[in-house]
Formats: structure tokens, sequence, C-alpha cells
């Protein structure tokens, strides 16, 4: 695993050519073993993922919701910043305050 070299700066490049306030991206879960590879085809599934983009190799698009990889600090700021009372999900809650508010979130390619 790990990240390209760029990861940062293309991050970036795509949030300056959209305009976006944050930058997301998409996660297939994987295995190594029978059990792990097992559920990671189970959670890559139609009914593991719900439909949802980020959870497939969708990307140059604008989305509701996807995997935190680059937010303008001022809309973090603007929307309160994540909710530390949530135990799961924070990051979708956070995606619904930006969204309400008017920020755009983008999924990178």
């Amino acid at each position: 695993g790990g990240y390209p070299e760029d990861y940062c700066d293309r991050l970036v490049e795509e949030a300056q050519a959209t305009g976006a306030d944050s930058v997301v991206v998409s996660m297939l879960t994987s295995g190594s073993g029978t059990v792990q590879k097992a559920a990671a085809a189970a959670q890559n599934s139609k009914l593991g993922t719900g439909g949802s983009k980020h959870r497939h190799l969708s990307a140059g698009e604008w989305v509701d919701h996807g995997h935190h990889a680059l937010m303008r600090i001022s809309a973090f700021q603007a929307v309160g910043g994540y909710d530390e009372t949530f135990s799961h999900n924070e990051d979708a809650e956070l995606d619904y305050r930006l969204r309400q508010a008017g920020y755009r979130i983008w999924m990178s390619g």
C-alpha cells in the first residue's frame, strides 16, 4: 500500500481546478486471506455498499460523501468540524453539514 509521491499535490490541483471545498476519495475493501477476501467481496457488493459512490471506483464528480482526503480549513471551521460525540460516521455527518451549508465535495480521480 501507500500513497503516490504526488498524492497531496494532485488533491490540491483538483481542489483548485474544480473549486471544491472538500476533495474525497473512494475506498474499496480488500483482503489478503480467504476470510478477509470473502468479507471484502461482501462489503464491496451492492448490498454491502448500498450503492454509495464512495464505496466503488467513481471519480471526477460531485458527491454527497466520500473518504476525506483534503478540505478547506475555512469550510471545516464554518460548520464546526467533526462532531466528537459521534462514535461512528462522523465523516458522513460532517459531509451532510457541509452540503447543507452550500459547500461542494469532489470525488477525486
